[in-house]
């Protein structure tokens, strides 16, 4: 089967559908967009000679703003509550102090290129985030 044959089936989408809806699967697809285009500005910053970590910040309030409405309203799929503000605010102000500290060590101290640290920090906080949001803010009841 070719991939118009994939996408034009029915067991295709139907498969998608559960994939998606799951948490942890719709907390990935979210994620990778608001990532890879949250990297993507963080490039573009740094190219109009913005500091790496003032880059970083400017996409952090951002993209951190974007990410609790949605993963409250699709990813968790929790009542209309202004109430886990505070604990995922609380949870990303820590994940940003480690992207932060990881930038001054690896960039600043160590030298390596920050499109690098910046790409492997994505990765290791995505996880992080995950698991205290599903701990911490949008819990199970």
């Amino acid at each position: 089967m070719n991939l118009f044959g994939a996408l034009s089936n029915k067991r295709f989408y139907k498969s998608l559908k559960m994939i998606l809806s799951h948490s942890f699967f719709k907390y990935i697809f979210i994620g990778i967009i608001l990532n890879a285009s949250g990297f993507l500005f963080y490039i573009f910053l740094t190219t109009l000679d913005i500091t790496p970590a003032f880059s970083m910040s400017i996409v952090y309030i951002l993209f951190t703003s974007l990410a609790f409405f949605l993963h409250k309203n699709y990813s968790f799929q929790k009542e209309s509550s202004a109430k886990p503000f505070i604990p995922f605010l609380l949870i990303h102000i820590s994940a940003y102090t480690l992207n932060l500290l990881s930038i001054y060590i690896f960039v600043y101290m160590l030298n390596f290129p920050h499109q690098l640290i910046q790409g492997i920090s994505v990765i290791f906080l995505a996880l992080y985030l995950y698991l205290m949001m599903r701990s911490y803010v949008f819990k199970s009841k």
